[in-house]
């Protein structure tokens, strides 16, 4: 796995118009009798077909190509290593913040054999990171838990601090956009509750870095919280909506969801449906996020998991010599790919 991080143009839509004397039939879009629809002054993110009542010809709904740009950040403090995956970056003001896990994976240490050359084995951090730009990151040196002795890094939760109910691996931060949001709490991590997954626990802070329990209690207990789990205030609904990692009665990985006017109190969540996944396909993670430009769009980049058996191709993919190590406490660790995907919805469930 690549200790960086890369800048990508994540999405943008194009309407493509050719050939519209074209002797194709119309491609029916909606079957429904012709509605009009009343956007106001509203943006619109043309991701479905909600606006659109038929396309003719050539004329279809294209996803732009992400574009690798870059490398704007490089995940090699001691602290860090090549599992500081979920990210969760914002603009707060005039700054860009950036929230990560400094995580390293080495082989099993109950197996023999020469171990992955990297970084030496470490806790597991939540760490952040600034920026003016987005572009470029800085660390700043917070003095707050000790990494070798040293206080001078930019850890913020540390797996061993008594009081705090997250586990730094497995969190997401945000921006609290409520307005009735007190500005002691406008900054917050919602996070698996511990390694054996009892549930999903919220963290307040005024100024990003100082974190304390919002509440004793966790916020969600139905579901399966090995990976980042996600919250935030829908500004359209006026309310809170959280999706978190769930295991579906087939027993593939999904995703659940849940809205709430208080942050604290969730109802039962539901499974969300991906329209056009197949019937085996895995979920992991799931990055849903009002879209800044049109909020009562929410987009995705889900990942999706698919696990496989050793074969030659996967001998030419990245990270060989660490993957077979790894590979040796259990296979999928050498051979399991992860795909990034988009999706869109209108009501937070269905996608």
């Amino acid at each position: 796995m690549r200790q960086v991080f890369t800048l990508i143009a994540v999405f943008s839509v194009l309407i493509c118009w050719a050939n519209f004397s074209s002797p194709q039939s119309d491609g029916e879009i909606r079957k429904s009798p012709v509605e009009i629809v009343d956007i106001g002054g509203r943006l619109e993110l043309l991701v479905d077909d909600f606006l659109i009542d038929s396309m003719k010809g050539e004329v279809r709904l294209k996803l732009h190509r992400p574009e690798r740009k870059e490398i704007v950040f490089r995940t090699d403090a001691p602290w860090e290593g090549n599992a500081s995956a979920y990210q969760s970056i914002f603009q707060d003001g005039d700054i860009y913040r950036m929230y990560y896990r400094g995580m390293h994976y080495r082989d099993h240490p109950h197996e023999s054999g020469p171990a992955a050359k990297a970084l030496p084995p470490h806790a597991h951090y939540l760490c952040y990171a600034e920026s003016d730009d987005g572009i470029h990151w800085r660390r700043p040196k917070l003095g707050l838990y000790d990494f070798n002795g040293s206080k001078e890094n930019n850890i913020v939760l540390h797996p061993d601090t008594r009081g705090n109910n997250c586990s730094p691996p497995q969190t997401a931060v945000f921006r609290d956009d409520n307005p009735d949001c007190p500005p002691g709490e406008r900054i917050k991590i919602i996070g698996q509750g511990d390694l054996r997954g009892n549930g999903l626990y919220m963290m307040k802070s005024g100024d990003g870095v100082r974190f304390s329990p919002l509440s004793p209690d966790p916020i969600v207990t139905k579901g399966a919280f090995d990976s980042q789990n996600i919250a935030f205030w829908d500004p359209t609904l006026r309310a809170y909506r959280e999706y978190h990692r769930i295991t579906l009665p087939s027993g593939i990985r999904g995703v659940a969801t849940a809205t709430s006017a208080d942050l604290l109190r969730f109802p039962s969540p539901v499974p969300v449906k991906i329209l056009g996944a197949r019937p085996d396909d895995d979920f992991y993670t799931n990055a849903v996020k009002p879209y800044f430009r049109a909020p009562h769009t929410l987009v995705g980049f889900p990942a999706r998991y698919i696990e496989r058996e050793w074969a030659e191709p996967l001998l030419a993919l990245p990270g060989l010599e660490e993957r077979l190590a790894r590979s040796r406490s259990h296979p999928r660790y050498g051979t399991a790919i992860t795909e990034a995907l988009f999706m869109s919805s209108r009501d937070g469930v269905t996608f």
